[in-house]
């Protein structure tokens, strides 16, 4: 099969981590044919979308893949699959991305479908699970999104603390810690009166910096494992990519139990990769936009999940865009 991803440029990648270029490395393996291109290089031509893509000669673990020379425009619907592995935030170029991609999703199959990243909001996933009863309401986190000093916010609470995060940030890029609403309204409203992006408000769960939260990786719906991640001693910030460490922890029967239902809410929307974040057993939000972590996971387990989703991602290709029955021990 012929693939083309989509993400930032090569040069900019971390070949330890980036779950992009295992994707890589694992479709080559599996005999795959592999061209790599940018945001920038997706074009409309006429009423065709086409990307400028180089070739992948070869892809090893830790190294950045080697790679033709020149690129060559090519119909993004002559591609069997069209991984978006585009890093957020979710900005007028990311949006500009999937409008021109939805022109193609139903030629070819995109991981995932560029409609749905354009519907669902990553930090707004937990909200819909719960309105649409796949998810409980003590399995959320209460959030208020603060769109400007007007904005209502949530009564104060003796001892509570809050955390307040971009509406499009990603990475734990921008979180801030609140010991009072008192000191949000004094100060982080003054960024939004001077129009700074939107905030949300969330309580801070202290447990966090002691026990970390939980990263669960789903593949078509499927629970398909996770690690905990701490943060670095003083921190708030439990991301990988913000100092955080990942380490194995057995997940508790409650926290799979949530775990499963939120996986087949993904499912019943056609969300084939994500990746959720779990706090003291609430999700918190759910990357759906170029999840990562999978390389962490190899390094705790020895196990390689991405090969269960190129694996569906071949039968998706082959049922010509029908999603498959999965069974999580079938990964080769």
């Amino acid at each position: 099969m012929k693939f083309l991803v989509i993400g930032d440029p090569i040069d900019s990648l971390i070949p330890k981590t980036d779950t992009g270029l295992a994707i890589v490395r694992v479709s080559l393996a599996r005999g795959h044919e592999l061209y790599w291109s940018t945001a920038e290089e997706v074009s409309l031509g006429g009423a065709r979308v086409e990307a400028r893509a180089r070739g992948i000669v070869d892809c090893q673990r830790g190294r950045l893949p080697a790679v033709d020379a020149l690129a060559r425009s090519q119909p993004v619907a002559a591609f069997d699959a069209v991984w978006i592995r585009k890093d957020p935030p979710m900005d007028w170029k990311y949006v500009s991305l999937c409008w021109l991609l939805t022109m193609e999703q139903n030629e070819t199959v995109i991981v995932n479908r560029p409609s749905l990243l354009l519907e669902y909001h990553e930090k707004m996933v937990p909200f819909r699970a719960f309105r649409a009863g796949y998810l409980r309401e003590n399995e959320i986190i209460s959030t208020h999104l603060v769109t400007g000093p007007g904005s209502p916010l949530p009564a104060e609470e003796k001892d509570a603390q809050w955390i307040s995060k971009p509406w499009l940030g990603h990475g734990g890029r921008g979180v801030s810690k609140w010991e009072s609403l008192a000191l949000f309204r004094s100060q982080a409203l003054r960024e939004l009166e001077s129009g700074q992006a939107y905030s949300m408000l969330q309580r801070f769960y202290p447990q966090v910096q002691r026990t970390g939260d939980r990263r669960l990786f789903y593949i078509a719906g499927t629970y398909a494992g996770g690690f905990v991640r701490i943060p670095a001693p003083g921190a708030i910030k439990a991301n990988l990519a913000s100092g955080g460490t990942a380490v194995l922890r057995e997940i508790t029967p409650s926290e799979l139990d949530t775990a499963k239902r939120l996986g087949e809410y993904l499912r019943s929307i056609g969300i084939v990769l994500a990746g959720a974040d779990m706090i003291d057993g609430r999700i918190t939000e759910v990357n759906i936009t170029a999840p990562t972590g999978f390389e962490a996971l190899f390094e705790l387990e020895g196990r390689q999940p991405v090969e269960q989703l190129v694996a569906f991602v071949e039968r998706l290709v082959s049922s010509r865009g029908v999603w498959p029955a999965i069974d999580p021990s079938s990964a080769s």
